[in-house]
This record gives C-alpha cells, structure tokens and sequence, in this order.
C-alpha cells in the first residue's frame, strides 16, 4: 500500500492556477465548494431581488429572525445568491444560530471566490485591444468582486470557525489585490493581474505515509486540505476539508507541511496564498 499524492491549485483561488496557480478555491465541509472554484462559465450577474432587499432592511431594522426567513426562501429558490447567502449568515449570526451561520457564509465565501476566480482569469486582453474605457470597466469589476469576497470572508472569520487563522492570512493577500486595483497608474495603461503576480512555486512535495493503523483497517480514499503558502516561504494554516481515519488524515497534514515552495508575489510583495491539496491513499 502507498499514498499518491495529487497537488490541486484551483485558481481563483488560481484556488488561484494557470497564472496564479493554486487557491483562492473555497472548499465547504462536506465537498469542495462551488465545484472547487474552477474558472468556466462566467458566473450570472445578480441583481438584488425585492426579497433580499426586503430581507437587508429586516436586518438593518434589527429583526434578524424576520431577515432570516425572508432569506432563506430566497436561496431555496435560488442557491447561487452569493448575496442572500451572504446577509442570510449575516442574518443568522445575529439571531444567535452560529451553526447555521457558518453554513451559509461558507456558501456565501464559495460562490464568491468562484466570482473572483472568473475575473482574475478573465484580464488577457492583447495589448492592441486596449482602450481605457474597458480598463476601467474591468478594473471596477474586478474590485467589486474582491470586496464582495473579503466582505464574506470577513463575516466568516468573525464567526470563529477552527481555521479562522488560514482566512485571515489569505484576506491579507486579497487586500492586496484590491489595493493594486485601485492604483492610479491603470488610469492610462492596461490592467491585468497576470501582469502583476507570481505564482508560488511548489519545490517540494513529499507523499504522505500510509500508516499501519490504516493498513490493518483496510482504508482507502483521499484527504483534502487547506493549505496557506506564506509570504514568509513556510507552510502556515491548514485545515482538513475531507478526512479519512486510520491515521491518515494525521500523515496527510505531516505531508502537507513539509512542503517547500517560493511564495507568491503581488506588485513585487511576497504575499500568502491559499490552496487545496488532495493525498489519494489506494492499495496496488
């Protein structure tokens, strides 16, 4: 028996990828979040209904519970609301069902990052096709779609989940991006992050042990984790998204952190970065 070891980089979170590489991807408990954040099909353009209108002014009136269930029918019919997702953990939090909270900004952050991830990879016009018109469109959108995500991001963390650390590491590097969005330079020359980044570059990878507990028990599958790629070139944060007994979760976190990389880097700066790493453990 032995473990493959599987290094996944979903750009968004280029979960970050081809110019980013690696994670801004959201994963949920039970499964990778919004299909792991890979970039396809751009991601439908919401306008607020008169429901989540309704339902932010409950909330601004103080009537959490009444914000709640207005909400809530909205992502019942319509589970791709980033922004009923978003004031629904809002809503939930502050009527003091912090369970449920976590479970709505978890899906708030993963339509988000998979928002954020279309954009990123969306900045490759050519040179000659340049115009300062579209530059300014593209750079208001991607800015509306990184502090969309930091907003989520935020109420998330505030929440105190287990990997609230990882979060707040990878909301540092995402400042950064929207503080280059906003630099008056792009007012009269093209603005593409791709332009601006570099990826972390992974050096090393170690497999993960298959463990003896493992082996007797006859266990099988993968582990996922979350892993942040520090601007300091160490592995910081990581947190487990899918586990799997016998020790194997234990040996996949060892791996994980053994990892070397060189950090990546925003306008020059070294900055972390968040990605997902998948270990397949299989019997040959």
């Amino acid at each position: 028996m032995r473990a493959l070891l599987t290094f996944k980089a979903f750009l968004l979170a280029a979960s970050l990828s081809a110019t980013l590489s690696a994670a801004f991807a959201f994963a949920s408990r039970p499964a990778l979040a919004a299909q792991s954040g890979r970039p396809g099909r751009q991601p439908t353009v919401r306008l607020l209904s008169d429901d989540v209108e309704r339902g932010k002014k409950l909330l601004e009136a103080g009537d959490a519970e009444g914000a709640s269930k207005v909400l809530r029918g909205v992502v019942d019919r319509d589970k791709e609301d980033d922004v009923a997702w978003h004031y629904l953990g809002v809503a939930l939090a502050r009527a003091d069902q912090r369970n449920e909270a976590l479970k709505a900004s978890e899906k708030a952050v993963g339509l988000r990052s998979k928002a954020f991830s279309f954009e990123f990879m969306n900045q490759r016009k050519p040179d000659g096709e340049w115009s300062a018109g579209d530059n300014s469109r593209l750079r208001a959108r991607f800015s509306a779609k990184t502090s969309a995500l930091i907003e989520s991001i935020e109420a998330y963390v505030a929440l105190g989940p287990e990997d609230a650390d990882l979060w707040r590491e990878w909301l540092a590097a995402l400042r950064l991006y929207a503080q280059a969005a906003a630099d008056p330079k792009f007012e009269t020359k093209p603005f593409r992050l791709a332009d601006l980044t570099t990826r972390a570059v992974i050096l090393r990878k170690p497999e993960p042990a298959y463990t003896e507990r493992a082996r007797r028990g006859g266990i099988s599958g993968d582990v996922v984790l979350r892993v942040v790629l520090g601007a300091d070139g160490k592995v910081g944060a990581v947190s487990v998204v899918k586990g799997l007994g016998g020790g194997l979760s234990e040996s996949a976190i060892k791996a994980a952190r053994a990892i070397k990389f060189t950090p990546a880097t925003v306008n020059g700066e070294s900055v972390s970065q968040l990605v997902v790493v998948e270990y397949e453990f299989y019997v040959f």
